[in-house]
C-alpha cells in the first residue's frame, strides 16, 4: 500500500494553523502521516499543535527559515510520496485522493501537480488554471512562468532525496528552486480541473523579523531570489534544455539530451527562451544579450509558430506587464536598447510587432481604470520600443 506523508512548516501563524491543519486532517483520503515543523514560533502555536494529539507528529527547532524547517522535516518523512503545504493555506477536501489517483493510474510519473484558487484576506477565490503544457516541457515552461506550487505537488519521497535538500541559504522561492531541480530530472503529469487547495494572501505586513514589508511588496521581494536561482541555473543548463521537447529528437525523459549540435533554427529557438527567462525576472541586460544572439543565430530565416509562442508565453499574464512591460516604462535606457535589438532582421521586426500586440491591450486597461500616468508611460514605451 502506498504511503503518504505530509509536511508543514510554521513559525507564528497561530490563528491560521488550525484551518490549513483540520483541511489536511479532514482528506477523504487521509494523509498516513502528517509531521509539523515549529521553526521557532513565539505565539500560541504550540498550544495549537499540542490540541491535536497524536493525530499529527510535531518537530521543534530554533527559527532557521522554511528550508532548513523542511530539510529538517524530511529526515522523519516515512511516506513514499510526499505533499509539503503551507501553514497558511487550505487543501480542498479530495485533494489527495485525486492527485493520488494520477500517481496511481501513472506509475511511470513521479509528480502530479494541480491547479490551486487564491484568496486576499476575505474576497472572493480566484481559480488560476493550469497553462497546455506537455510533460516533458514541465521544467522549462515553469522556468519562465512558475505554475508550479508546492502545496499542489505529490512527489515520490525518493526524488527529494536523488537532488538533495532545500537550499537554506533562500530566504524566498525555496519552492521555485526545488521545482525545477525536481523537474529537470523526473517527469511530471498535471491533475486537471479543480484546484486542490486555496492559497491565502494576506494585506499588511509579512516576511521575518528585521525584514518586514507591505503585501505588495511580494512579488519584488520573491523576484530577488528568484533572479539567484535563474541566473544558477541557466548557468548548468545546454541550450537543448530550453528546446519544447518535441524539438528535441529521441524518446527522452526530462533532463537527458538529444544527440547532435543544434541548427541555426533549434539554436534561435532556445536563445529565444533564455531571453524570455531573463526578461521576465527583470535581468534586462543578460536578457537583450540572449536576445541578440538569437537574432544573429538566424539571422534571414522568419519566426516560426515555436518562436512566437516563447514570446507570447513569457509577455502574456500580469507577471509580465509588471516587470517586463511597467519595469521597462520607467527604464529609458533599456527600452532604448530593446529597440535597436529589435530592429534587426526580418525576425527581429516580427518581434517588435509582437511586443507591440502584447503591450496594446495592457495600455488600454490602465486607461480603464483612469490611471493616466501609467497609461503614458506605457505609451511612450510603445513610442520608443514598437514605432519606428
Amino acid at each position: 500500500m502506498t504511503r503518504i506523508s505530509v509536511v508543514v512548516a510554521t513559525c507564528n501563524r497561530a490563528e491560521l494553523l488550525t484551518e490549513s491543519l483540520d483541511s489536511l486532517l479532514g482528506q477523504t483520503r487521509p494523509p498516513d502521516q502528517v509531521l509539523v515543523v515549529d521553526d521557532g514560533s513565539t505565539d500560541d502555536t504550540p498550544k495549537v499543535l499540542s490540541g491535536y494529539g497524536g493525530r499529527i507528529q510535531v518537530l521543534r527547532c530554533e527559527n532557521g527559515g522554511k528550508a532548513r524547517a523542511l530539510n529538517l522535516a524530511m529526515e522523519h518523512v516515512n511516506g513514499d510520496y510526499l505533499w509539503i503545504f503551507d501553514d497558511d493555506d487550505i487543501a480542498f477536501p479530495d485533494a489527495l485522493e485525486r492527485l493520488e489517483a494520477v500517481i496511481r493510474d501513472r506509475p511511470d510519473i513521479d509528480i502530479v501537480y494541480s491547479s490551486y484558487a487564491s484568496q486576499l484576506d476575505d474576497d472572493p477565490r480566484i481559480h488560476h488554471p493550469l497553462p497546455e503544457v506537455e510533460e516533458g516541457d514541465v521544467f522549462r515552461r515553469n522556468l519562465v512562468q512558475n505554475f508550479l506550487q508546492q502545496q499542489g505537488m505529490l512527489v515520490r519521497v525518493s526524488c527529494y532525496r536523488e537532488v538533495g535538500p532545500f537550499d537554506d541559504d533562500l530566504i524566498r522561492s525555496q519552492d521555485f528552486d526545488m521545482a525545477q531541480r525536481l523537474t529537470r530530472r523526473f517527469r511530471a503529469a498535471a491533475l486537471p480541473g479543480a484546484p486542490t487547495f486555496v492559497y491565502r494572501q494576506h494585506r499588511g505586513h509579512r516576511g521575518l523579523v528585521g525584514d518586514r514589508f507591505h503585501h505588495e511588496e511580494r512579488d519584488r521581494r520573491w523576484m530577488d531570489y528568484d533572479q539567484v536561482i535563474v541566473r544558477r541555473l541557466l548557468d548548468t543548463l545546454d541550450l537543448r534544455e530550453l528546446l519544447p521537447q518535441a524539438r528535441v529528437s529521441g524518446d527522452l525523459r526530462p533532463g537527458d539530451l538529444g544527440p547532435g549540435e543544434l541548427g541555426p533554427g533549434d539554436r534561435r529557438l532556445a536563445l529565444l527562451q533564455r531571453s524570455a527567462i531573463l526578461m521576465r525576472r527583470g535581468l534586462f541586460d543578460e536578457g537583450f544579450d540572449s536576445l541578440e544572439a538569437a537574432l544573429e543565430a538566424d539571422p534571414s530565416s522568419p519566426l516560426g509558430p515555436d518562436d512566437e509562442e516563447i514570446w507570447t508565453a513569457a509577455l502574456a499574464d500580469s507577471y509580465s506587464r509588471r516587470v517586463v512591460f511597467e519595469d521597462l516604462a520607467v527604464d529609458p535606457p533599456s527600452a532604448a536598447r530593446l529597440r535597436r535589438v529589435l530592429g534587426r532582421g526580418a525576425a527581429g521586426r516580427q518581434l517588435r510587432r509582437l511586443f507591440g500586440r502584447q503591450l496594446t491591450p495592457i495600455i488600454r486597461w490602465f486607461l480603464g481604470q483612469g490611471s493616466l500616468r501609467r497609461t503614458a508611460e506605457l505609451s511612450c514605451l510603445y513610442l520608443r520600443v514598437v514605432v519606428r
